[in-house]
């Protein structure tokens, strides 16, 4: 009996001229397309009711077995019929899988008999949720009874698009484990996306650097394409609306290629010539043309995905041959942007390949074109980190080369700062000498002054003086009879003629002191203290050693003014009654000191006031010495002065 149910369905389906698909209970997985499907093409809606009873000259059988259709606008509603018989010996359930999301309506009807025992209905334009298996392929599931003949009616609105539908059946085993594999390549894939995403802008946020920043927005927007081109998004992002699935896939993918655009020209924005620009504009101005005719009617979504067709190849094409020229001109920082878009090359190639031949997978989940497009990313990843590691070594060597200039300057201005001072010792030690040369010249004036006045003084008042005395002298009144008082006056005016004259020659003495060009330094100081020691009630002691060997009137007059200035101020100021002047010529340097047990001063407040003081500090300047005060209140004062003997 079962022998002749089979020959009766031979012989049905040679008199129909339609192949007919014989399954067993055995069956594990099968493309449809591969097995006699018959293509009706249809230019309105037509129901199931409408196409059950059209003759069979309708159908145009694909016997090439691909199930691709290219746009075709009059056409948009495509139907495909597959005769089945099963031969098992029992129930078995199978699982009918279109291998493609992006259909905006399809549906399924099993017919027996002409008669429809089981339909279901899915696609981007009706929601996720009213599925009856919610998976991201429509998938249907039919129960298949013993040596039972059956009709496969499926209906797709394809809107005018291009459609690649690869159609698999698969038993529920199968079927599970090919979802949970191609799950589980597609988790890796995208949590590579998605970390790499997050490293990226991690990075852009710390570096500061706008290539990282671009380069997050190119991965993050890759990602939500492919998870479009999935059916991911669909069924977890917006699983209920329809509008902005069916323009997803176009908006990502546009914002990608803008993205990377931007990724490439910031990447190799120092080595880009201006003739290079100019794709690079105009791909990025058609680029972001095909996303905002994407968001329009479906008519302008139809011209911006096709748009976007076109733009991907010359897209990645141009980004490989620009990375192959520099390559070629031996700039590092290309060499791992020509292999990640060389990969990038190999996956449009792939999806081309895919497009147009019959394999199970399609152009946009295909095993082999994720895996490019991971490599891709992995291969920019590696040139990011080379970009920046080249970068590295250029700003190390840049600032070798700053620190060096920097150095360089620091010692040219270190020589200019020795040089500037140099000359500014040498001006201070030429003011310096040109204030002792004026110095020098005020005392030499004085001198000279000292000794016109003590010359005047000398035989001018000297003579007047002498001849007073000698004819007060020549008046013989010792028997004039003279009243007491009058002798008195008399021998008192002979006494002030003779005081007026030894006051006149001190005076003359102390302005032009003879004794230096007569005697020399150490005799006329000996002389002047004894004098002193008379009058004063003074103890001064005095210690000299090689005066002799000075041989410098001038200076020895410096020095003993000098020296008769200091005493005058002990005499004066001090209340002291012990002093002591050493005054030693030794290896060209005279040394002279200056010491008393009086009441002490201030040396600042003298040396700002004390005209004496000033007077002795400017003799020394004049003669190029230096001059030490050591005095505090109630101890005494020590005046140290060193003056070179040229």
């Amino acid at each position: 009996m079962r022998f002749l149910i089979i020959l009766f369905l031979l012989f049905r389906g040679f008199i129909q001229a339609q192949p007919i698909l014989y399954l067993s209970d055995s069956i594990e997985e099968i493309e449809l397309g591969k097995y006699g499907s018959h293509v009706l093409r249809a230019n309105q809606e037509l129901n199931i009711k409408q196409i059950l009873p059209l003759h069979k000259s309708a159908y145009i059988p694909n016997s090439n077995g691909v199930l691709f259709f290219e746009q075709n606008i009059d056409l948009p509603n495509v139907w495909l019929r597959f005769d089945l018989m099963y031969t098992g010996i029992k129930s078995n359930q199978v699982l009918v899988e279109l291998n493609n999301p992006l259909i905006d309506e399809v549906s399924f009807y099993l017919v027996q008999n002409n008669r429809v025992i089981d339909s279901n209905h899915c696609g981007d334009d009706i929601p996720f949720t009213s599925r009856n298996i919610h998976f991201r392929n429509p998938v249907f599931s039919i129960w298949f009874e013993p040596n039972q003949f059956y009709s496969l009616y499926i209906r797709c609105n394809s809107d005018g698009r291009k459609m690649h539908l690869p159609i698999i059946m698969r038993s529920v085993n199968t079927f599970v484990e090919h979802s949970s594999s191609k799950d589980l390549m597609l988790g890796l894939f995208y949590g590579i996306l998605i970390s790499l995403t997050w490293v990226y802008f991690y990075l852009a946020l710390i570096i500061k650097e706008r290539s990282f920043l671009f380069l997050a927005l190119y991965l993050f927007f890759l990602t939500l394409s492919q998870l479009a081109v999935s059916g991911v998004d669909y069924a977890y992002l917006w699983p209920s609306s329809s509008y902005w699935n069916n323009r997803s896939v176009a908006v990502f993918m546009g914002l990608a290629i803008i993205m990377g655009l931007y990724f490439a020209r910031l990447f190799l924005s120092k080595r880009l010539s201006n003739w290079i620009l100019w794709p690079f504009r105009f791909l990025l101005g058609a680029a972001i043309f095909s996303v905002v005719l994407s968001l329009g009617s479906d008519q302008m979504l139809h011209a911006g995905m096709n748009l976007l067709y076109f733009l991907i190849p010359l897209d990645y094409g141009l980004l490989f041959l620009v990375g192959s020229y520099y390559l070629i001109k031996r700039i590092k920082v290309a060499r791992f942007f020509v292999l990640s878009f060389f990969a990038a090359t190999i996956s449009i190639g792939l999806m081309v390949y895919y497009s147009i031949s019959n394999n199970i997978d399609n152009v946009y989940t295909n095993n082999l074109v994720l895996y490019a497009l991971i490599l891709k990313c992995l291969m920019l990843s590696i040139a990011m980190f080379d970009r920046v590691k080249i970068f590295k070594e250029e700003n190390e060597l840049a600032q070798k080369s700053i620190i060096q200039n920097l150095e360089e300057l620091a010692q040219y201005k270190e020589s200019v700062n020795q040089e500037l001072a140099l000359r500014i010792h040498e001006k201070t030690q030429e003011l310096i000498g040109k204030k002792n040369e004026v110095n020098l010249a005020i005392i030499q004036g004085e001198e000279r002054e000292r000794k016109r006045i003590a010359q005047e003084l000398h035989d001018g008042m000297g003579s007047l003086l002498a001849t007073l005395k000698l004819n007060v002298e020549s008046l013989n009144l010792e028997n004039k009879g003279l009243s007491s008082f009058e002798w008195k006056a008399y021998k008192g005016l002979l006494e002030l003629v003779d005081y007026a004259c030894v006051e006149l020659r001190d005076i003359s003495h102390n302005m032009l002191p003879a004794g230096i060009e007569h005697f020399g330094l150490d005799a006329t100081l000996k002389s002047d203290i004894a004098k002193i020691k008379r009058h004063k009630n003074l103890q001064i002691g005095l210690d000299t050693f090689g005066l002799i060997n000075i041989q410098n009137k001038e200076i020895e007059l410096h020095v003993y003014r000098i020296v008769l200035e200091l005493l005058n101020n002990v005499i004066k100021h001090a209340q002291a009654s012990q002093a002591n002047i050493q005054l030693m010529l030794i290896d060209k340097h005279l040394s002279l000191i200056v010491e008393d047990n009086g009441v002490g001063f201030n040396p600042e407040n003298t040396l700002n006031s004390g005209i004496g003081i000033i007077s002795v500090k400017s003799r020394v300047e004049a003669l190029l010495g230096k001059m030490q005060i050591d005095s505090m209140k109630n101890r005494g004062t020590s005046i140290t002065i060193e003056i070179p003997i040229p």
